[in-house]
């Protein structure tokens, strides 16, 4: 013994170092482990009594089902619902892991070259290895790579554990070979370890007096059994959507849903699926999935460089009748003939799956933006006169490729504006997006344009989609965001563009960005055209709509989920159709523009409602 004593640094705040502190020492380990090739040790102190309780991590009271993958788990309760990519976070170098590999074969290989055969092969028997300086190096930068990765993965493991148990401490999920799974994807389960997370959540749960039960995969069949009608129709590994009996739903959140439905016998350990508890439950879950993969499909559209790519099991890239082929595009021809008539030139066009009409997935703004695009293309002329419309319908381009548009920047009042142009003929157009959108983003949830609108107005028009700041590719500064700024930014794109003046199109919150660009720099503007303004318009449309959206009943009240049923199609649908009543308009100014202009009667916010100007709507 050398005597040495070091003081130990005790944090009196914390209350979990305090409670192991005043607990009885039992014993004490002593614990060796390299960092950076170099050993560190440890003193751990296995203490008398129960853990301290971390209240920063409740314990829920539901009953969950859950449904792991070798890189993927779904977990399904009462009032939530998840589809996650296990340990996202992580992005190995395989290629840095391969090189390294490389070396230490190179280096083991001239350093012992007695114990290979003349064909490279290592000779049989037993033989002496020797390290090199050189190999030891790189097999400690090898470990070190491995812990690293290891302890990321264990923190990963520990959060969606903690998420897990928070909605419930009641557990439920298929028994499954690991070791099968090591040997067909053993690449994922080195990153991912979904063993690893099982053994973690069945001890947090047992330490919570919950539980963690393995469901036989031979007796219930989860993932082929449908709760309806109790058919059981295997299905092949690239089919990820359940369809049967009107049901459509993603598989492995349909597998953890009839998990968190089965029973378990009282006589022995068999357990079964209870479908009436699971008919029972349906009608609220359903919701709770399509939400989830709402979720899924936003998180993974979003343009980040760098992160790995969509888990092929989501299923994201197929139809959900179950094909694992993508759907047909669509012909110039068939497109055309989705508009039925020229009086349903502005209304909603129906869709079918199955022989069933369907709401479209699309947000309202998309298919709104499609259909006035014939206003500014004079396809529908309005008639006061008459009250009624007369619509022409043009053939309609080829669809825009936005991933293929180069990206383009501008610098405007201090912030770095990204926008996009598309058509090089034609008067200019200036598209507004809305809250939230972004135009390299092509998901239907989150796009800011339909590609299908961008190619018919770029084929007439000179197009510029931008994104404002802080949204997309544009970058931010300290001002804080508003209206004002916001038109102020479309105000100063025009000029850095070269235009004294463009027509403008603005979409939901874009509308209004519009109207404040009138207001304040009514120069800019040749003709506007205002969709889905719904902000605090006095209409008789927007009433309805305002009506319907506080009607909706929501589940938990405070989440604030009425935007998303109206946009993902997941609420009734009434408040769709109060959506669609609210007219599309286009505003002119007077020949001459009188020096000061003001709204009157236009369908806006109370401070743009003094304009003096024609107007033609689109019913």
């Amino acid at each position: 013994m050398t005597g040495l004593k070091l003081p130990a640094l005790v944090d009196p705040t914390n209350l979990y170092q305090t409670h192991g502190l005043t607990s009885r020492v039992k014993y004490c380990r002593l614990i060796r482990r390299n960092f950076n090739g170099r050993p560190r040790f440890s003193v751990q102190l296995i203490l008398e009594g129960t853990p301290y309780f971390n209240h920063k991590h409740p314990i829920g009271v539901e009953e969950v089902g859950l449904d792991i993958g070798p890189s993927t788990i779904a977990y399904v309760g009462d009032t939530t619902a998840e589809l996650r990519k296990l340990c996202a976070e992580i992005v190995p170098d395989w290629k840095a892991t391969r090189r390294l590999q490389r070396k230490m074969d190179r280096s083991r290989r001239a350093t012992n070259q007695n114990n290979y055969n003349p064909n490279g092969t290592v000779k049989r028997g037993s033989k002496i290895w020797t390290k090199s300086p050189r190999y030891q190096k790189l097999q400690q930068k090898l470990a070190e790579q491995n812990r690293k990765l290891a302890a990321h993965r264990k923190s990963l493991h520990g959060n969606l554990a903690n998420e897990i148990l928070a909605t419930g401490s009641k557990i439920s999920t298929e028994r499954i070979s690991y070791r099968a799974w090591q040997k067909m994807f053993g690449k994922s389960i080195l990153v991912r370890a979904p063993s690893m997370i099982v053994s973690l959540i069945r001890r947090k749960a047992e330490n919570a007096h919950g539980h963690l039960h393995e469901i036989p995969t031979q007796t219930t069949a989860l993932s082929q059994t449908c709760h309806i009608c109790g058919a059981k129709v295997k299905k092949p590994l690239s089919q990820r959507w359940h369809n049967c009996c009107g049901i459509s739903v993603q598989r492995d959140l349909y597998a953890a849903f009839l998990a968190k439905c089965c029973v378990k016998s009282d006589n022995n350990d068999s357990f079964s699926l209870d479908r009436a508890k699971a008919t029972a439950l349906w009608p609220g879950v359903e919701r709770l999935l399509k939400q989830a993969m709402s979720r899924v499909d936003q998180e993974f559209s979003k343009p980040t460089i760098g992160r790995n790519p969509v888990p092929a099991s989501f299923g994201l890239g197929q139809s959900q009748s179950g094909s694992s082929a993508k759907p047909a595009p669509v012909s110039p021809k068939d497109a055309d003939a989705v508009l039925r008539n020229p009086k349903e030139s502005c209304g909603r066009a129906a869709d079918t799956r199955e022989g069933q009409p369907v709401m479209k997935t699309k947000p309202i703004i998309l298919i709104l933006a499609i259909l006035t695009c014939l206003v500014l293309l004079a396809g529908c002329t309005g008639t006061p006169a008459t009250g009624q419309s007369t619509c022409v319908q043009p053939a309609q381009p080829a669809p825009v490729s936005i991933a293929k548009t180069p990206v383009k920047y501008k610098e405007v009042n201090g912030v770095r504006l990204a926008y996009w142009e598309f058509g090089s003929s034609g008067e200019p157009v200036l598209l507004i997006e809305g809250f939230g959108a972004m135009v390299a983003n092509t998901s239907p949830l989150k796009a800011a344009w339909n590609q299908t609108f961008l190619g018919i107005l770029s084929s007439k028009y000179h197009v510029y989609a931008y994104d404002h700041r802080g949204m997309g590719y544009s970058s931010t500064n300290n001002a804080t965001p508003t209206i004002p700024l916001y038109a102020d930014d479309a105000a100063g794109l025009i000029t850095a563009l070269g235009y004294e003046s463009m027509h403008v199109y603005g979409a939901s919150m874009g509308s209004s960005t519009a109207q404040q660009l009138v207001l304040d720099h009514p120069e800019k503007v040749r003709k506007l055209i205002l969709d889905s303004n719904t902000y605090d318009a006095r209409t008789p449309e927007c009433s309805g709509l305002y009506t319907t959206l506080h009607t909706i009943p929501t589940r938990p009240p405070a989440s604030g989920p009425r935007r998303r049923q109206i946009l993902y199609g997941t609420g009734p649908g009434t408040a769709s159709r109060e959506f669609r009543k609210i007219p599309c308009s286009l505003w002119e100014p007077p020949t001459p523009s009188p020096p000061s202009r003001s709204l009157s009667g236009w369908p806006g916010r109370s401070t743009v409602r003094r304009w003096s100007g024609s107007r033609a709507s689109c019913t």
